[in-house]
């Protein structure tokens, strides 16, 4: 009997030269799964035309060891570290965790490619089938430097490469005030027009683009569509909150999380005890990160919460029980669980759970039931309007955890620092006392909801 496997590769083979065809090989001695279980079976490894081979399954395992922070440990630090510490030895690991996200990229883009080439062989598009078959996976990069009329984030020491990476503009969070400003919104709108000029085979430049500065308008293309949806959004909140409705306290409620998370950054600094430095870091990134992607009314939001979720759970661990957080740094198996249980936050697993229904997108049919479950979680709030609030109360509550973690972490290298900071995030209305009765009846609610749901 021919398996499924053998057929994926026969179908490849059929449709691609042999040097971007797909290989079933054995597993290497050692090689194991990525939670250190059983050994990896015999899998498939992608061969790009330049001869070199992706092998997913260790792709695979090497992104869940960089998100659950047992590899990479440099690869979260906050920019300001990284200009403190500028040795070979971080930035060695910092191009190593990005050649394993590129890596996660070229496969995702080629299941794409795959599917858009059978999708044009059922069609019988005899040029599409063609373009789609040849070996796309190397870049094109502009040699001259331009001339653009708008900042630009330099690709490593020159801007020789500036074209490389999209303008700060097409960047920055969609905040009335930043990527949702007129300026801002102007740039990426010439950008995305020049992209849907070269689609009806025009040369807006005069010349063919080359693969990064096309690569820079296509962003731009998908970014003005988030720009669209962020700003009907706005004005979907303006029509239904009416008088209440107060387009500047977006950018109040940034300002918390800014300062949240370059309080974390800088705690990450100062820390000498690698499993708290590397957690901070990450946390730092990943809030924000959530945060972002919250602007742009995008579930992936929750995502990305659940890591800062965990990443806060370490390091209330890590502070109130120092041993047994180092216990579970090296098992292999330890789960996001695991660190919520040991800092003593068990009433909080099914926040853990709800995120991680969005993090492992099972079956993504089952967001919009995952998103109203997180609605419950809510407390004092409108019941119609709790389904539209509920994943920016979310991660609010989760930054909530994280400012007082922080506070308490500062503590132990300076008292007067951490009670400086502590005034300010009392000042953004960060409840810092964990006995507080709003902060225990926030946590009782989600364990109620839990219980409800359990002998339901």
């Amino acid at each position: 009997m021919v398996s499924g496997m053998e057929k994926h590769v026969e179908l490849l083979a059929n449709i691609f030269d042999e040097d971007e065809a797909e290989h079933v090989v054995e597993p290497w001695p050692g090689m194991r799964g990525s939670n250190g279980g059983e050994q990896v079976a015999e899998h498939l490894h992608v061969y790009r035309s330049d001869g070199s081979d992706v092998c997913p399954a260790l792709i695979y395992g090497l992104l869940s060891e960089f998100l659950h922070l047992r590899e990479f440990n440099e690869a979260p630090y906050w920019d300001a570290e990284l200009l403190v510490h500028d040795d070979d030895a971080t930035n060695e690991g910092i191009v190593l965790a990005s050649s394993v996200v590129c890596d996660a990229i070229f496969l995702a883009l080629r299941e794409i490619r795959l599917s858009a080439l059978k999708l044009a062989e059922r069609r019988g598009l005899t040029s599409t089938v063609k373009a789609l078959s040849a070996g796309m996976d190397a870049i094109s990069m502009s040699e001259t430097h331009t001339n653009l009329d708008f900042e630009a984030i330099p690709f490593g020491h020159a801007r020789a490469y500036e074209t490389m990476i999209p303008p700060i503009t097409a960047l920055a969070p969609l905040l009335p005030q930043e990527g949702l400003n007129s300026g801002m919104v102007a740039v990426v709108g010439k950008l995305s027009s020049e992209y849907e000029a070269v689609l009806m085979r025009l040369r807006p430049a005069g010349r063919l683009y080359r693969d990064d500065e096309l690569l820079v308008r296509s962003f731009s293309w998908h970014r003005r569509r988030s720009i669209a949806m962020a700003t009907q959004a706005l004005e979907w909140e303006r029509r239904t909150l009416g008088t209440e409705f107060d387009v500047d306290s977006l950018s109040g409620r940034s300002t918390r999380w800014v300062i949240l998370t370059e309080a974390a950054s800088v705690l990450a600094i100062w820390q000498q005890t690698p499993g708290v430095k590397i957690a901070a870091s990450a946390l730092a990134s990943s809030l924000r990160s959530a945060y972002w992607l919250w602007l742009e009314d995008d579930d992936r939001a929750m995502a990305i919460l659940r890591s800062s979720l965990e990443y806060v759970a370490r390091l209330r661990t890590w502070r109130r029980k120092p041993s047994k957080a180092e216990s579970l740094e090296v098992r292999p198996e330890t789960t996001p669980r695991d660190w919520i249980t040991h800092a003593g936050w068990r009433r909080l697993h099914l926040l853990n759970q709800i995120l991680g229904e969005f993090a492992h997108a099972r079956k993504m049919k089952d967001w919009p039931a995952a998103r109203q479950l997180l609605s419950e979680l809510q407390l004092n709030v409108d019941a119609e309007r709790a389904i539209y609030t509920a994943r920016g109360a979310a991660i609010d509550f989760t930054a909530s955890l994280a400012a007082r973690e922080i506070v308490a972490l500062m503590s132990e290298a300076s008292i007067e620092v951490a009670a400086a900071v502590g005034r300010i995030f009392e000042e953004l209305d960060f409840e810092l006392d964990e006995d507080a009765f709003d902060v225990e009846a926030q946590f009782a609610h989600i364990w109620s909801v839990r219980s409800q749901r359990s002998r339901g």
